[in-house]
């Protein structure tokens, strides 16, 4: 199994050499021991206006790789905001773009999901009254229509 590393600026200096001088991006991806796709992909994302420029293309990478989302430590004080703004019947998407813009804090609509469903009452993880262990299985549940969840959920709680 083959270890992915980022392109480097030398890396990409090759690249450049390499096209410049009108060799495919195969055998280019070949003498680097790459992916031709990986090659292809990265003259694509990093072509300025003018052509694929080494320095340029190095800085269009390194300023997407600040810009991604970070693994953040959801702090009590987001989780708290977080929670308000659910009550208030805000929606995970928009919570996360106010966190963007105000408190300069990127996570994922998943992440708000979560807080949400991670206050729920330990009794819901005994499984030993109907209601919760449902929402597990809601949570489990690969996308499907509402119909047929709505259809479990009745049969499942006509079982108590």
């Amino acid at each position: 199994m083959k270890i992915y590393t980022h392109l480097t600026e030398a890396h990409r200096y090759h690249i450049y050499l390499m096209k410049k001088q009108g060799f495919s991006l195969r055998f280019t991806a070949k003498t680097m021991n790459r992916s031709t796709s990986t090659i292809n992909h990265e003259i694509k994302r990093n072509t300025g206006k003018k052509s694929y420029r080494p320095k340029q293309a190095n800085e269009f990478a390194q300023q997407r790789h600040r810009q991604k989302n970070k693994h953040i430590r959801l702090t009590a004080e987001i989780m708290g905001y977080i929670r308000e703004k659910l009550k208030e019947y805000w929606s995970p998407e928009q919570i996360v773009a106010r966190l963007e813009l105000d408190k300069k804090v990127k996570i994922s609509t998943e992440t708000a999901y979560r807080v949400d469903i991670d206050k729920r009452p330990s009794i819901v993880d005994t499984r030993s009254r109907p209601g919760g262990w449902e929402l597990d299985w809601l949570k489990e549940m690969p996308s499907t229509s509402l119909q047929q969840t709505l259809r479990y959920l009745d049969k499942a709680l006509k079982r108590f």
